[in-house]
């Protein structure tokens, strides 16, 4: 496990031997970096790294400047994990006040920008980058494209700053007054108002769950799902019989209108429209096993949701009522579209882009630039133009090369979640996660002399089973019915594991993380934060996940 003996009050943090820092100055050495270990559970390709500083960068910081908000915290990668820091509050009174206005009319537009004009451009963008012809385009018109959806890729990113900010404020705006008209409550109780809201994600699911039935009510069908073998072998096993190849074009049809999620959060992972594995392994999962009934379990905890609300109703005053009333009647109004962007965003764009990168690295390949497609991923933005135009460096294989051991090397380490030097306890802006996370009482939230480890109750239940260590998509083969998965987080993409797993643990989020919320909309048990959890629970070692307080008992 590492070592957390770390000296608080402005002292430097240890660095461990694995995970090698190199400060570019001072100040970065004299400021508290913290790993980004939701959306960077894994080190970052170059592509993704170059993509991301190129035009995702861009179009989230027009958003922020038009919702005037301060510029972010300084960013560094470290071994290609992305770590930031805070930046100082230089705001003045009348700037905070232009923001907090700005903001509320940002919440009060946000669906009916959304509605209007947002998604319209999302789903044209979408749908002229996927109807592009890729494979008879010229070199030429391939660079141009890549330009045109750098441009769109930005565009995407300012639509995402411009919903995620808005529907933060207004959720936390909500649970703020629910806690001061209720008094003290767990944690994750506020957001319970929020749960059984239909959106994409859950709209997904169903619609995996769906092709499962169909599956289990066609006897050619099911034998070629539960037939054992390598789950890429699915395919050419339905194609053998009619039944069989029904189903296939009916899985065409789900990938045309849902493959476009990459299953992780890097450009170097496959979409379920190239790769049909998730897929078919969910797929034989849930034949074999039926899944959790989603839509029952959602119809059950809206009508829990409708219940708080009259409670919270009815204890308030006549101005709080008022007050509360019109921040949950925004919020909830916002609150599916914490999925719904992401499913156009963050998953839908990244994959068309994804696609057109892969067709680039095809054409390297055939130059003898690159040896495989896939070591497109490992060369920067800038290096795969150059190489396109025709004049790339001799020694790009070997930077390849070098760049994926690197990576592939980081990606077994378990980065510090803390790097540089701590805050002291009365410094201006020290951070109170870094006290409570790095306190001498909980040291990688393990009870001293206890098998328990300790985290966020995230969602509701005890489960006990057999522990699945997920670290990437490439583990997900690994997982079965009744499991418990720990990993370090989730994405959107993975949630069709949800239906087959008995409970989540994460080493990283909130409640209002995304393993937290959906695990609540699953009915899953999950307890979420648990530091080092992936380098603490073996694969197979029985735990119980107690949801309500927040422990995982290791068996």
């Amino acid at each position: 496990m590492p070592d957390d003996s770390t000296e608080q009050g402005g002292r430097t943090l240890p660095i461990p031997d694995d995970f090698p820092v190199t400060w570019d100055s001072e100040e970065e050495a004299s400021s508290l970096w913290r790993w980004d270990d939701i959306h960077s559970p894994l080190p970052a390709s170059p592509m993704s790294v170059s993509i991301s500083e190129e035009s995702m960068g861009r179009g989230s910081s027009k958003g922020a400047q038009e919702l005037k908000r301060p510029g972010r915290g300084p960013r560094k990668r470290i071994n290609g994990y992305s770590y930031s820091a805070n930046a100082p509050d230089t705001l003045s009174a009348a700037e905070r006040e232009a923001q907090r206005l700005t903001t509320e009319r940002a919440i009060d537009n946000t669906r009916r920008r959304w509605d209007s004009e947002f998604l319209p451009a999302l789903e044209q963008n979408l749908r002229y980058m996927r109807g592009i012809d890729l494979q008879n385009a010229s070199d030429e018109r391939i660079r141009e494209l890549l330009d045109e959806f750098m441009e769109i890729n930005a565009h995407h990113w300012y639509i995402h700053s411009m919903i995620v900010f808005p529907l933060t404020v207004a959720v936390e705006q909500t649970a703020d007054l629910y806690r001061e008209i209720m008094g003290k409550v767990p944690d994750e109780e506020p957001y319970l108002l929020f749960q059984g809201v239909d959106n994409k994600t859950t709209e997904v699911d169903l619609a995996i769950q769906n092709l499962a039935k169909q599956a289990r009510d066609v006897p050619a069908v099911l034998r070629a799902l539960q037939k054992d073998g390598p789950v890429e072998a699915v395919t050419d096993r339905l194609l053998e019989s009619v039944e069989g190849r029904e189903f296939v074009a009916k899985i065409d049809h789900f990938l045309a209108v849902y493959g476009y999620r990459p299953t992780g959060f890097d450009y170097v992972f496959p979409s379920w429209i190239e790769d049909q594995s998730f897929l078919m392994l969910n797929l034989r999962s849930y034949a074999s096993t039926p899944p959790k009934d989603v839509k029952s379990e959602m119809t059950a905890l809206r009508k829990q949701a409708d219940q708080m609300l009259g409670r919270v109703l009815d204890k308030a005053q006549d101005v709080q009522r008022f007050q509360f009333l019109t921040a949950y009647e925004r919020a909830r109004e916002l609150w599916p579209l914490k999925e719904d962007h992401a499913f156009y965003i963050d998953q839908g764009t990244m994959a068309t882009i994804r696609i057109l990168i892969v067709e680039m690295g095809s054409r390297l390949v055939a130059k003898g630039v690159l040896d495989n497609p896939d070591d497109v991923f490992y060369i920067t933005l800038a290096e795969l133009k150059t190489a396109m135009e025709g004049s790339a460096a001799c020694d790009l294989m070997s930077r390849v090369e070098g760049r994926r051991a690197e990576r592939d090397r980081f990606s077994k380490v378990i980065p510090p979640r803390f790097l540089g030097t701590a805050p002291s306890d009365g410094a201006a802006g020290a951070q109170p996660e870094f006290h409570r996370m790095m306190g001498p009482l909980q040291m990688d939230g393990l009870e001293a002399g206890a098998s328990v480890l300790r985290g966020v109750a995230g969602s509701k239940g005890t489960a006990t089973g057999p522990a699945v260590v997920v670290r990437s998509p490439d583990d997900f083969g690994k997982v079965k019915a009744g499991d418990v998965l720990v990993c370090t987080s989730t994405s959107p993409t993975w949630t069709p594991l949800f239906g087959t797993v008995a409970a989540l643990v994460s080493d990283s989020g909130g409640v209002l993380s995304h393993t937290a919320i959906v695990a609540r909309e699953y009915g899953l048990p999950a307890v979420v934060g648990v530091r080092y959890a992936t380098s603490t629970i073996s694969d197979g070692q029985v735990v119980t996940v107690d949801g309500t307080s927040g422990a995982v008992i290791l068996r």
